[in-house]
């Protein structure tokens, strides 16, 4: 893509003939030489800057804060960088920056290739979120984890044992790994698995109730600590399991309606 686009901006607003003579002079490809680089470093850093972004301000529960930010640290920063680097580039060549056709004919081409990657980001996050979305609330589906470029397919009701919010992050814990999720907020997961068997038990916990047992009494007045019928992985921490007063109503009835023992 980079280097479609490195070769549109150098023949953009010729005629076709000229065109056709470019891919046959040294010219062009010294010039592609300079373009191509350039552009592949704001596509790289607008991928990683939207990775980024996807793990603490997702679009759906943050979109004017994800907007504010996405426009900042993947449209104007790269733009600038971009104007940067040519400026550099035609300083070094003896040509006169101000004077070049580049702001006027090539510097808008490349903001608006910048907004389309960036809307082509935005449209995948919110198709792939949608499907996730649909496929859980047919409570037969697999949940898809996208971590570092690599993808899980869990079964949520079988596998994971817990969610928890650790800083900006979703943590997802199973008995094998833990995983983190990029785009939700624990308050997406709780609505997601809605009527699978999770519930929320605290501000930043939903639990698979398959695995719990029971209950005791917790060490603060009107909580609870929750009791599993399965191994839990040794480094989780015991506060994550703590059953705190808004939920106490809501877990307690769960384990009645469900005959859990």
């Amino acid at each position: 893509m980079s280097l479609l686009a490195s070769a549109y901006i150098l023949v953009h607003g010729h005629k076709f003939d000229v065109v056709l003579r470019a891919f046959t002079s040294p010219t062009f490809y010294l010039a592609l030489l300079v373009s191509f680089p350039i552009t592949l470093l704001l596509v790289f850093l607008i991928h990683r800057v939207t990775i980024w972004l996807d793990e603490s301000h997702d679009w759906r529960s943050n979109f004017i804060s994800r907007l504010l930010w996405q426009s900042v640290f993947a449209v104007i920063i790269p733009s600038a960088i971009d104007l940067g680097l040519i400026s550099i580039h035609s300083a070094i060549m003896g040509e006169n920056f101000s004077e070049s056709p580049f702001l006027l004919v090539d510097f808008p081409i490349i903001i608006s290739f910048i907004i389309l990657l960036n809307m082509y980001y935005v449209i995948k996050y919110l198709l792939l979120t949608d499907q996730q979305r649909e496929d859980s609330s047919t409570n037969q589906s697999p949940f898809v984890i996208d971590y570092g470029r690599h993808y899980a397919k869990l079964n949520p009701e079988n596998e994971i044992i817990c969610f928890y919010r650790s800083v900006h992050l979703i943590k997802v814990v199973t008995f094998d790994q833990e995983f983190e999720t990029r785009g939700y907020s624990i308050n997406d997961i709780e609505t997601l698995f809605l009527g699978r068997g999770f519930i929320r038990i605290n501000r930043s916990t939903v639990v698979n109730m398959k695995f719990v047992k029971g209950y005791s009494s917790g060490s603060k007045r009107d909580t609870l600590n929750i009791l599993f019928n399965a191994y839990l992985p040794d480094h989780l921490d015991d506060e994550i399991f703590v059953v705190t007063d808004k939920h106490l109503d809501g877990f307690k009835n769960y384990l009645a309606d469900n005959s859990v023992e």
